[in-house]
This record gives structure tokens, C-alpha cells and sequence, in this order.
């Protein structure tokens, strides 16, 4: 009778999973924190499966899953699926569970959870500023000022005003010297191992240096009918091609490191763009200089020498007069919501540091990540660790390593109290605000997408009808579109809570 049920089940199934492909019409997108609307709610949102009240609970789920698992195993598609019942302590369900795909941004849980585990959610972030030689009577700086970089990502405007703030409660009019940038913290590789070349310039790849403000972008907007930069700075240049016709928009020669942003087509009122800016310690400190100008701070170089900042290491003779702290638990907040890649690299930095003390790589933060792996009772010898937003072609990981990291998450209470308010919520916020508005999902998934080109993977957190917390990983890689994707998995995770 068991097999009748289970035939019956899967060919009820069949006019409903017959034209999901079918109905795919979103364009493919890479993952910007920017959230899209799906058009077919309904299709996740009421369960195709008829209720069996007389199957355990357990078992009602396997038998919806090993449906799903029936279409995924006929699509043109892989999948991979694996739930472990958290609060039973049990696995639930696996589907090709072992096998290793690429996960994209759910490969920053990986870089979150490892973070949390070493370094924990109060290790801070340090931008700090000291002087060298000393301050005459006359308001002179007889020396040099020094910004050590730590990566902090959400280093803002306002942040940079207050450092120039600080220089001049020294008592500086006037600084005989220049104003250093020190970024040995890290290796001085600008893209992420394995990251496409053509994806820049965009705010959604922007440059890696330690030193960064504004995200390391800059934003045209209009301002009284023309294009300018939101923030003012004279490290960029703007070319004004705006007509009365055409699409607006905003590039830059980026091929050949150019920093010289040319706006064209018609603008309107709200018309913005932001783009990634080459050399964001350069532009970091030439927008500090600009300030102190601005301010009435004058700055004296040696005869000879035109440049007011450049690059150098603190030397050990100096002294500390500024600190802005970040905590990673601050920096987890966008993160995971707006599947920040910068952040997620800035933390992957953090974790690369801890034993290189200087020109951190990759590797070292790989090392990390493959360590906490480890603790979390999975071999790493079938993870690949590239970067830490999931934005290189180089990362692999299974849905079985994922859930083993969200388990390990669970099981340690200073994880999960920072993790677990970082995540997006189903139809509620972050990059799940569009998803699974309605149904049993319906802010009750708690979970990190993933989505470049040919991939969409969701992981995270659920809370089945009987109560018990389950941990799920969700993995579509080789698809053509990746709505196609997230349509899979947003079935499954009603089916999970249903």
C-alpha cells in the first residue's frame, strides 16, 4: 500500500511539475542586495501535495521532498538538497547532499559563522590615525599623518569628516609633511581569486584595500539638471555627455584604471549611478586632503614634490590621536541582509590577518574557514575556499557541509545570537523581501541566498509545524535562469514549514 501512496503521490504531481520550467520569465541577475519581485507566488505558496494525517511528521516531509527530488532528478539542472532536524538532532532528508557546487553568496554563511567562531561578534575593526615628529607653537605639524587601514567597509563620509576633525584638535593649521595611507594589512591584490575581470566597475565588486571609504564607490546623481558627484572629491574627474535623448548613464575607463566618470543620456531628477572607484586608499586619502583644505589646513611638501599623500608603512616612532571601531557584528547586519560582497570580504580579511600580521591572502582566510569546517565535523577535503562573498568561480562546497556549518551555528549560542538576526526573512526583508510572501514560509524562512550567472542557492533556517528548528541547504546549479532556481526552492521550503 506504501508504494501505491508514494505513485500515486508522485504522478498527482506531475501537471503541476511538467510546466515549471515553463514559466520562467525574470531575466538572470547577479546578487546586489537588491531585492526582485517573483510573479509566481501562487505556485509556492499552496502546497501540491494532498495531507496525510496518518504519516508521522517526518515522514509527511520525506514524502514531499522525494517528490521534489523526482523533478529535480529530470530537470536539465543539478540539485542539491540536505535538511538536518536541529532540535531532534537527526538528518531529515538528502538529496545528492555529498556533491560539491558552487554556492554563491551562501558561501558568505560559511565566512560569517567562521568569523564568529574565531574572532567572535565583538572583534573590532580598527581604522586608526597617528602623527610623527611634533606640533610647534605656530600650529605646525613638523612631521607626517598616518591612516592605518583595517578593512573596515562601512568607513562613511561622516566617519572621514570626523578624522579631520581630529587632525585639527591636535592643533594643526598647518603639516609639514604629507598624509601617509598604510595598508600593508593585507596582500595588494585588488579583485578576489577567481572573480570575473569583466565584472567591474561596479558597486557590487568594488576594489579590495584595506583603506576604503563609501564602499570604495562613487555616486553621480543630478544636481540642479547636471551630473555630479554626491560626495566631493578632487581624485575624480566628471565629463558631462548628458543629452535630451537616450538612456542615462554613468561609466568609466576602467580597462586602463581610469577614474574619470562620464555621465550621457538623458537625465531626469532621480537619475544615480554608482560605480567602483580604481585605487580606493588613493582616493580615501586625496579626499581626507581635500577636507583639510577645505578646513584651512595647509599642507607643505618638499620642493620637488607635488603629491600631499601617498603610501607607506607606520613607522614605530609615532603616535595615536584616532580610532573608529566597527564590531563584526555591525558589519554582519549587511552583509547577510544585502549580501554585501565587500563586507564579506572585509570580514574574510579579518579572519586572513589573525596570524599573518602583514599582506594577509586569500589563502590565509581560506585556512580559516577550512578550520572551523573541521569543527564543525565535515572534512574539507571536497570544499574549495576562494574568497568570502561566494563571487569567485573557484568556491565550491555541498549542501552537507553548509548544514553542518548552520548546525555547528546552532550549537553554539555565541554564533547564533549574532547569525541568526543577520539573516534575510522571507518576505519580510534583505534579498528574501520579495520571496515567499505568503504560505507557511512567510517569515518563518530565515535564510542567505545565493545567485550569480547559472546558480541560485538558499541556506539557512526554518521552523517545521511540529515546532522543531530545522537547518536546510538548497543548491540549483547549471540553470539557464535563475528564477528557475529560486522557484525550486521556495517549494521546498513551504513544503519544509508546511
Amino acid at each position: 500500500m506504501k508504494i501505491i501512496l508514494i505513485l500515486s503521490l508522485f504522478f498527482l504531481s506531475l501537471p503541476f511539475a511538467l510546466p515549471y520550467n515553463t514559466l520562467d520569465n525574470e531575466d538572470d541577475y547577479e546578487e546586489t542586495g537588491d531585492t526582485i519581485e517573483s510573479d509566481f507566488e501562487d505556485c509556492v505558496t499552496d502546497s501540491i501535495f494532498p495531507e496525510d494525517t496518518e504519516l508521522p511528521w517526518e515522514a509527511r516531509i520525506r514524502e514531499r521532498l522525494s517528490i521534489l527530488a523526482a523533478e529535480a532528478d529530470e530537470a536539465y539542472y543539478t540539485t542539491g538538497i540536505c535538511v538536518y532536524d536541529l532540535t531532534g538532532d537527526s538528518l531529515l532528508f538528502e538529496y545528492n547532499q555529498h556533491k560539491v557546487m558552487r554556492p554563491a553568496s551562501t558561501q558568505k554563511l560559511l565566512t560569517a559563522i567562521a568569523a564568529l567562531s574565531v574572532l567572535g561578534a565583538d572583534h573590532q575593526y580598527r581604522t586608526r590615525a597617528y602623527y610623527t615628529g611634533n606640533v610647534s607653537p605656530d600650529s605646525t605639524l613638523h612631521g607626517d599623518i598616518y591612516i592605518v587601514g583595517d578593512f573596515d567597509p562601512a568607513f562613511s563620509y561622516s566617519d572621514m569628516l570626523e578624522l579631520a576633525s581630529s587632525i585639527e584638535n591636535l592643533g594643526v593649521r598647518r603639516i609639514e609633511g604629507k598624509v601617509y595611507g598604510d595598508i600593508s594589512m593585507k596582500d595588494s591584490l585588488y579583485f578576489g581569486n577567481g572573480w570575473c575581470w569583466d565584472d567591474a566597475p561596479s558597486e557590487v565588486e568594488a576594489y579590495l584595500s584595506p583603506l576604503t571609504f563609501n564602499r570604495g564607490c562613487a555616486t553621480v546623481e543630478i544636481v540642479e539638471g547636471k551630473p555630479d558627484f554626491s560626495i566631493p572629491t578632487s581624485y575624480l574627474k566628471l565629463e558631462d555627455r548628458t543629452s535630451r535623448s537616450g538612456r542615462f548613464s554613468v561609466t568609466r575607463n576602467w580597462i586602463h584604471g581610469g577614474n574619470t566618470f562620464v555621465a550621457s543620456g538623458k537625465p531626469s531628477r532621480n537619475s544615480h549611478k554608482t560605480l567602483s572607484v580604481y585605487r580606493p586608499e588613493l582616493y580615501f586619502l586625496c579626499t581626507l586632503t581635500d577636507i583639510l583644505h577645505e578646513r584651512g589646513v595647509e599642507i607643505i611638501h618638499c620642493e620637488g614634490d607635488s603629491s600631499e599623500y601617498a603610501l607607506q608603512i607606520l613607522p614605530s616612532s609615532s603616535t595615536p590621536f584616532y580610532t573608529c571601531h566597527r564590531t563584526i557584528e555591525q558589519i554582519l547586519q549587511r552583509m547577510m541582509k544585502k549580501s554585501d560582497n565587500l563586507y564579506a570580504e572585509s570580514m574574510f580579511y579579518q579572519l586572513a590577518s589573525i596570524n599573518s600580521g602583514r599582506w594577509a591572502s586569500w589563502k590565509d582566510g581560506a585556512r580559516q574557514v577550512e578550520s572551523v569546517i573541521h569543527k564543525a565535523g565535515e572534512s574539507s577535503a571536497y570544499t574549495e575556499v576562494a574568497d568570502g562573498s561566494g563571487v569567485s568561480l573557484y568556491n565550491y562546497v555541498s549542501p552537507q557541509t553548509e548544514v553542518a556549518m548552520l548546525r555547528y551555528a546552532f550549537r553554539t549560542p555565541s554564533i547564533y545570537d549574532a547569525l541568526f538576526p543577520s539573516l534575510p526573512v522571507a518576505g519580510m526583508d534583505g534579498t528574501l523581501s520579495e520571496r515567499m510572501t505568503r504560505g507557511t514560509a512567510y517569515g518563518n524562512v530565515h535564510a542567505k541566498t545565493g545567485t550569480v550567472s547559472g546558480v541560485s542557492c538558499l541556506a539557512g533556517y526554518c521552523t517545521a509545524s511540529n515546532g522543531n528548528i530545522l537547518a536546510f541547504s538548497i543548491m540549483n546549479n547549471g540553470l539557464m535562469k535563475t528564477s528557475t532556481g529560486r522557484h525550486f526552492q521556495d517549494r521546498v521550503c513551504q513544503e519544509l514549514t508546511k
